[in-house]
């Protein structure tokens, strides 16, 4: 089973009829997409308590999660975000004022913790919160007495909403350290170790037995792990709709494939055809609007790689 926990996030798309709301943020997103391929996940968050956390977890219900504990916070608004999109590429404009979204109780989160996860997944927009890095501390201590749980992360930076310079590549440095599985865009990557190639980037932030995975848009994705390594390519060029959510997609198969499985065991020509395939979902994913709507079943999925 993988637990996902981090931002609740309503994207709000402009359309002809105004703006249209959506069920978001990034390991809410992952999470869905594992359940939706037939996984086993459960996930924690926090909305604030109004009409759009309200709208949130009315569409967090309907999704075929084992688990979902969503906190409602009295006095806090529900985060949201107007997503503008030219040409198929999207930028967020973040509404956070007196936000929910990291405000998140180990106590709460301890219960989902005990059904033994093979991965627990953190979102990154509770790293510039006291109380986000307080929860990830505690979370990261838990792990410490439990071997067999890992831990998965999606840097997911967002311009403006962590601190500039060292500090703020700190925060991500420092959870990565922590963590076994890393997700990066090329660009994070670039950011976080200052190397433009990727093979020299990921030797910055390798670890035994972690594996790092970087997004790179339409050349496909790279992993290494214990000196295994490859860039592997998309099945074929797509012409994207909306890229919202690809990221998401491609980081929910790779915690989908990776579910219960040893990563000292897991063989280069496993990676290679998890690659491939997690590049399979975040093509698809592009081929429709938003996030959770886009993200293909394993029909879908099998479907384009015939």
């Amino acid at each position: 089973m993988i637990l996902g926990t981090g931002e609740l996030v309503v994207d709000c798309f402009r359309e002809k009829e105004g703006l249209v709301a959506r069920a978001g943020g990034a390991p809410f997103n992952a999470l869905a997409g594992v359940a939706l391929l037939g996984g086993e996940a459960s996930f924690y968050g926090s909305v604030g308590d109004d009409s759009l956390g309200t709208f949130m977890e009315g569409e967090a219900r309907r999704l075929p999660f084992k688990d979902l504990l969503i906190e409602r916070k009295p006095g806090r608004m529900t985060t949201w975000t107007e997503v503008e999109e030219r040409h198929g590429d999207r930028s967020f404009f973040f509404h956070r004022e007196n936000g929910a979204d990291y405000l998140l109780s180990f106590e709460s989160f301890k219960p989902l913790l005990l059904k033994k996860p093979s991965i627990v997944h953190l979102g990154s927009l509770m790293l510039p919160f006291e109380e986000g890095q307080a929860f990830i501390r505690e979370t990261v201590n838990y792990k410490k007495g439990h071997p067999a749980l890992r831990l998965s992360f999606d840097v997911n930076y967002r311009e403006g909403l962590f601190p500039e310079g060292e500090e703020g590549k700190k925060l991500f440095l420092t959870l990565i350290d922590s963590c076994d599985v890393a997700k990066l865009t090329h660009e994070e990557l670039s950011y976080l170790t200052s190397e433009e190639k990727v093979a020299a980037g990921v030797r910055k932030l390798a670890a035994p037995g972690r594996l790092l995975a970087i997004t790179m848009g339409s050349r496909g994705s790279y992993f290494y792990l214990d000196g295994k390594e490859a860039l592997v390519p998309p099945k074929r060029a797509v012409s994207p709709v909306d890229t919202t959510g690809a990221g998401d997609a491609f980081m929910a198969y790779l915690l989908y494939a990776l579910d219960g499985k040893d990563l000292h065991g897991v063989s280069y020509e496993e990676l290679v055809d998890v690659f491939y395939r997690a590049n399979a979902c975040g093509a698809l994913a592009t081929l429709k609007k938003g996030a959770i709507a886009s993200f293909p079943s394993q029909e879908e999925l099998e479907a384009y790689l015939s």
